[in-house]
């Protein structure tokens, strides 16, 4: 929705602003567009990074994160952990009280920023159909 893309970007330059960081062009020009049920981070040399955020379905205090991931070239630089928190921020700004995540579990990055920024690990499962071992996240805004 128009207003969560607004609260996204409005989050991103509140993280860079605190951020002592430089992911480059001193962090101008960064933006979130969305394309088919995605949000891409771009700058100006183009896409950084994507993620999906959804309302859970049948409760509209719940927000999915899911499909997060960063361009090869800006890893390791903490722009993942800058990203949770931005979708944090944008997810108390909406007024949802929680967020979950499910992760593969051999992402042992995405799982540590996770933790990091106060989600709980809540359950885990094998996907029938992938045969993966999936560990679903929850943290309380």
């Amino acid at each position: 929705s128009l207003d969560l893309l607004q609260a996204l970007n409005t989050a991103l330059q509140e993280q860079f602003d605190n951020s002592i960081q430089d992911f480059g062009h001193k962090n101008k020009g960064w933006y979130i567009s969305e394309k088919e049920d995605k949000f891409l981070v771009r700058n100006i040399d183009g896409a950084v990074a994507t993620f999906s955020l959804k309302e859970f379905p049948g409760c509209c205090g719940i927000l999915v994160s899911y499909y997060s991931e960063v361009e090869e070239k800006y890893r390791k630089l903490g722009l993942g952990k800058l990203l949770v928190q931005v979708r944090l921020s944008a997810a108390r700004h909406m007024k949802y009280g929680a967020m979950v995540a499910s992760i593969i579990s051999n992402n042992v990055i995405e799982k540590h920023l996770l933790r990091e920024a106060g989600w709980l690990k809540v359950g885990e499962f094998r996907n029938p159909k992938t045969g993966n071992i999936v560990e679903t996240y929850q943290v309380n805004l």
